[in-house]
């Protein structure tokens, strides 16, 4: 499963046969043009904003309602409470901020959503997740997400370029990115550094996995395809190794 949030990273990940379902972010336009550009294999999944406002509910679930999609991903409470307002029965994956940190949590959701599918919180250390019988999906490669802002930095501070990557440094020297999503308000600022977890080693595995995903989110074209080619290097390893029998069903 593998999360894209430009054109140009859509277009990059298309092409691998090893991706089954692609979440596109909610921002990317229109859903049916993009079923039309991807492999017909392939799942679509909607990526919900981070933060849902009121103002920009009605909007949202009359496009879920309305959407080519095969399910949905959401980030929080609210946007779960939408969903069970309008009778929504499609795919539910759930993202890391809505937290599952054990079975009475997941179990709490399915009372609502039974076809809920639930990424694993990335506080999680193995032995967590392996005592777990949730059925994770577990990120392998992606910039961590540390904060979700509900203003922009780019205002702040003059204009507002729509979009544009903003990199700034701590006290310390770390590195820091914040990408504005001007259509709904808000910033995300994310790690510096990427992490990269080998789809084939013994300590990602775990009874509670059924499947990994792969984030971009600030990635060109040119890094983009640079990490699938490891990826689809390491996941046939892994394949070979018997380690990827389910995905999400």
């Amino acid at each position: 499963t593998v999360t894209v949030r430009t054109e140009e990273q859509l277009e990059i990940i298309n092409n691998y046969s090893f991706v089954s379902n692609i979440i596109i972010d909610y921002n990317m336009g229109d859903v049916s043009d993009i079923r039309k550009r991807t492999k017909v294999s392939k799942r679509i999944i909607l990526g919900l904003p981070y933060i849902l406002r009121e103002r920009d509910e009605a909007e949202i679930a009359d496009r879920l309602l309305h959407m080519e999609c095969d399910g949905v991903l959401l980030h929080n409470i609210d946007e779960l409470g939408m969903l069970y307002a309008i009778g929504y029965k499609g795919m539910i994956v759930a993202s890391p901020f809505l937290y599952t940190y054990n079975n009475q949590a997941a179990a709490y959701y399915r009372d609502i959503f039974p076809q809920i599918i639930f990424m694993a919180p990335d506080e999680l250390n193995d032995q967590e997740i392996e005592i777990s019988d949730i059925g994770y999906i577990r990120k392998c490669y992606g910039y961590q997400p540390l904060m979700i802002t509900a203003q922009c930095f780019h205002k702040n501070y003059g204009s507002c370029p729509c979009g544009k990557l903003l990199a700034f440094d701590d006290e310390l020297g770390n590195k820091f990115y914040a990408k504005s999503c001007c259509d709904m308000c808000y910033t995300v600022i994310y790690n510096g550094m990427p992490t990269y977890i080998k789809p084939y080693a013994d300590a990602f595995f775990s009874k509670s996995l059924s499947a990994v995903y792969i984030d971009f989110s600030i990635e060109d074209g040119k890094d983009t395809k640079h990490i699938m080619d490891i990826l689809d290097k390491d996941i046939s390893i892994s394949a070979t190794g018997g380690h990827f029998k389910r995905g999400i069903d």
